[in-house]
C-alpha cells in the first residue's frame, strides 16, 4: 500500500506536526472507510478521462499542492504585509479532493457526487479527524459545485490551484482555453 509521504512527498513541507498527523489521518480513514484498498488506485475524475486520458487522483492533488505553494511563496515574498498561514494551505490542499475515494466506484460516479455535491463529504471526514475549521473552509471552498465561496487567501490560493490543475490537463487535449487562431 503507498504510504501518504511517499504519494504525497509535499507533506514534509508542513511545519505543525499535529496538523500533519491529522492530514494522513484524514486520508488512511478515507481509503480505509472507502472501496479503495490503495490511494493510489483513486482515478482522478471519471467523467473527463474521455477528452484528457486515464489520471490518478495522486497526481492531480500533488499539481495543485505544488502550485499552491508556489503561489503562497511568491506573494508572500513580494507582498510583506500579507499574512498566509502555509501549514493550512498545505493540508487544505492535500485534502481538497479527498472525498474522491467516497464519490467514485469502479470508475463511474456514485451516489455520494450525485446527493453530496463535491466537496461536502469531505468536510466530514475532516471534522471527524478534528482537523480545524480553517481548513475544513478551505476543502469546502476549492469547488463551485459547494455554493461555497472562498473567504481567506488560503482557500482562495487552493481554489484558484485545483482550477489551475484542471486547466493543465485540458490544455493540450482541447481548445477549452486556447484563443482561436
Amino acid at each position: 500500500m503507498t504510504s501518504l509521504e511517499d504519494a504525497f512527498p509535499e507533506i514534509a513541507e508542513m511545519t505543525d506536526d499535529d496538523q500533519r498527523d491529522r492530514v494522513v489521518e484524514v486520508w488512511a480513514t478515507a481509503i480505509a472507510d472507502s472501496d479503495y484498498d490503495d490511494l493510489a488506485d483513486v482515478p482522478w475524475w471519471p467523467p473527463h478521462e474521455a477528452v484528457v486520458g486515464s489520471s490518478d487522483l495522486v497526481g492531480h492533488v500533488r499539481d495543485v499542492v505544488r502550485c499552491a505553494i508556489a503561489i503562497c511563496d511568491s506573494l508572500t515574498l513580494s507582498q510583506s504585509e500579507l499574512e498566509i498561514r502555509r501549514d493550512d494551505l498545505i493540508a487544505g490542499a492535500l485534502l481538497h479532493d479527498v472525498s474522491k475515494p467516497f464519490e467514485i466506484a469502479d470508475g463511474e460516479l456514485v451516489e455520494t457526487h450525485d446527493l453530496l455535491p463535491h466537496p461536502h463529504y469531505a468536510v466530514h471526514l475532516l471534522a471527524s479527524c478534528d482537523v480545524s475549521k480553517h481548513v475544513q473552509h478551505i476543502v469546502i471552498a476549492h469547488s463551485g459545485r459547494s455554493g461555497v465561496a472562498p473567504r481567506t487567501m488560503e482557500a482562495k490560493i487552493v481554489a484558484v490551484a485545483d482550477e489551475l490543475a484542471v486547466d493543465g490537463r485540458y490544455w493540450s487535449t482541447t481548445s477549452r482555453l486556447k484563443p482561436d487562431g
